[in-house]
């Protein structure tokens, strides 16, 4: 679709996942370096009158000192997707670290945090009173 979505006037990811339903895209990890992916958006959305891009980066971390196995730290969650979310894991092991840097990469935030509970979230300070 060339019109871009307007995500800035709240409801963001409920109104994302409206416009995917009538227009589905395939979100695919990319491989950006040894253990690093990135996932591009399929579209740009609109945020306060102008377009962006949406896109997140996946880390694989292996010799994190307080995990005992390679685990996945997510930077700036896009929509999740059942195969996303499968995606991650197999290539780069359990969700353990989703972080939101700061107060416009957040939309997506909670349905990462609800799809992978045990999750250590960290997002900018007052985003937790954000809508």
């Amino acid at each position: 679709s060339s019109e871009l979505l307007n995500l800035s006037d709240g409801n963001a990811a409920k109104k994302f996942r409206q416009h995917q339903r009538k227009h589905p895209s395939k979100l695919v990890m990319n491989e950006f370096a040894t253990n690093v992916w990135v996932v591009e958006g399929s579209e740009p959305v609109q945020w306060y009158g102008h377009p962006y891009t949406i896109r997140m980066v996946v880390i694989r971390l292996i010799d994190h000192p307080n995990e005992d196995k390679p685990c996945a730290w997510i930077w700036s969650p896009i929509p999740i997707t059942d195969a996303l979310a499968q995606e991650v894991e197999t290539k780069a092991g359990p969700v353990k670290y989703i972080c939101s840097p700061n107060k416009i990469h957040h939309i997506f935030l909670k349905e990462w945090s609800d799809k992978f509970p045990d999750a250590i979230v960290y997002a900018s300070p007052g985003l937790e009173k954000r809508e």
